[in-house]
């Protein structure tokens, strides 16, 4: 071995060291700057953040079924329309389906409709997954995600309650339980009974 290769050798030694700690320390500000970003929102509960979509108009929400019709929002003009973005892999959509089931039948012939818009998923596996939990309302593909996109939607579950005029009258994250959905609803009602 020259005596050249034997000064290098311990040299390219120290510089692989010194990556490798430039990349721990990296590492560990990444992991880090998480932590604290996690420490932070701890305890924030993400179905009540008001999200800037509140009180504006609802994007357009038009396109074909599962069920192989078509379905337009605008066609729910003047009824209070209940929008929840869902999918059948998804364990808290599951859990709150039967509460839809049930809202369905309580406010049957009442100005109020049920809508739901498939976030990546099959839509024969939708129309299995309706004709096992029950319900009849239209399901609109979303295959490119364009509608949930236009939503804003984190993931699913998300629930929207637009008035008879196409506003956003509230929003909620995660898993809606009936008792709340039925307080939306009634409210929303009774706002528009007042005119």
């Amino acid at each position: 071995m020259t005596a050249s290769a034997q000064r290098s050798g311990p040299r390219m030694g120290r510089r692989l060291s010194r990556g490798r700690a430039l990349l721990l320390v990296a590492i560990g500000l990444a992991l880090g700057l998480l932590l604290a970003s996690f420490v932070v929102t701890i305890g924030r509960d993400p179905g009540v953040l008001r999200p800037v979509t509140v009180d504006r108009p609802a994007p357009p929400l038009a396109g074909r079924t599962v069920e192989g019709g078509r379905f337009d929002l605008a066609s729910l003009s003047g009824k209070l329309a209940v929008v929840n973005f869902w999918a059948t892999w998804c364990s808290e959509c599951r859990r709150e389906h039967p509460a839809f089931v049930r809202i369905a039948e309580r406010y049957r012939g009442q100005p109020v409709a049920l809508v739901g818009v498939v976030f990546q998923d099959d839509p024969e596996a939708v129309r299995q997954y309706m004709r096992t939990m029950g319900g009849e309302w239209p399901n609109v593909e979303d295959p490119t995600s364009r509608i949930a996109i236009d939503y804003g939607v984190y993931g699913v579950p998300e629930t929207f309650l637009i008035d008879g005029g196409g506003v956003i009258r509230a929003k909620i994250i995660g898993r809606i339980d009936e008792r709340t959905l039925r307080a939306w609803i009634d409210t929303a009602l009774a706002g528009m009974a007042r005119g």
